[in-house]
């Protein structure tokens, strides 16, 4: 019951606050070997104190990875071009690429694994740092439909301290469809695979004509494809679905 309530006031103070604060969240559910599951609020002022829009978002995480459970209890996502697009200046580059950075601190626990010892409780507390890079054609540039994307492509790089690794390489070559080959490695475990995603949401991009919201899509992707362990040398389906909604 305490919870709810706790999770009542912190909706009210949102919603009393929903003109100043800008709110995004993420949910992906996907299995290969296990179920994995994520949910992301991100979440930002809409303008600083020179009452300038602001570009950096902070987030926090709840997960579960395999058999690791985790929480992610503060990140900030950054905007590396946040200047706007100028096409007569040095900075017209901005205007067809986004460039994001993120680093976000963590707690996580594998609960088949015995607990650690107090002296080295250290052990729960892992990082992680992100690139991503996204390109959009000239033709996309503040369309709101999925389809006219066509000719995007992004890069995504995670790593952490304990040799968690995530990367992938993917491109818009037709209709709502990306096309995804990844390489993902959690320790000494290394998996390679290729999916398609899928964006169901026509006009997903509604409302992204904004410098540093023009890449957010929203509403629901589902994507799949087949998944390689290059160490049991075994083959899986990897499939999964993901929703993204915000409120800009």
């Amino acid at each position: 019951m305490k919870k709810i309530i706790v999770l009542l006031v912190m909706f009210s103070a949102l919603q009393g606050n929903a003109q100043n604060i800008f709110l995004r969240s993420s949910t992906k559910v996907e299995y290969s070997e296990q179920i994995s599951f994520d949910q992301t609020i991100y979440w930002r002022k809409h303008f600083s104190k020179e009452s300038m829009p602001k570009t950096v978002y902070n987030f926090h995480s709840i997960y579960k990875k395999d058999s690791l459970l985790g929480i992610l209890l503060y990140g900030i996502d950054i905007d590396m071009m946040s200047d706007k697009f100028e096409k007569s200046k040095g900075n017209s580059f901005r205007y067809w690429n986004k460039i994001r950075m993120g680093f976000g601190l963590m707690l996580e626990r594998n609960p088949y694994n015995p607990p650690f010892p107090i002296e080295t409780a250290y052990n729960y507390i892992n990082a992680e740092i992100y690139l991503s890079y996204l390109h959009l054609p000239r033709s996309s540039r503040g369309d709101r439909n999925t389809k006219s994307r066509r000719g995007s492509f992004a890069l995504f790089l995670l790593a952490t301290p304990s040799k968690r690794f995530e990367g992938y390489l993917k491109f818009k070559p037709f209709g709502r469809a990306w096309i995804k080959p990844y390489f993902k490695q959690e320790y000494s475990i290394k998996h390679i695979g290729i999916c398609t995603e899928i964006e169901l949401n026509q006009r997903g991009y509604d409302k992204t004509k904004s410098e540093s919201s023009k890449d957010i899509y929203k509403g629901f992707t589902i994507f799949c494809g087949p998944e390689y362990n290059l160490d049991s040398k075994n083959i899986y389906f990897y499939a999964g679905i993901k929703y993204d909604g915000r409120n800009h």
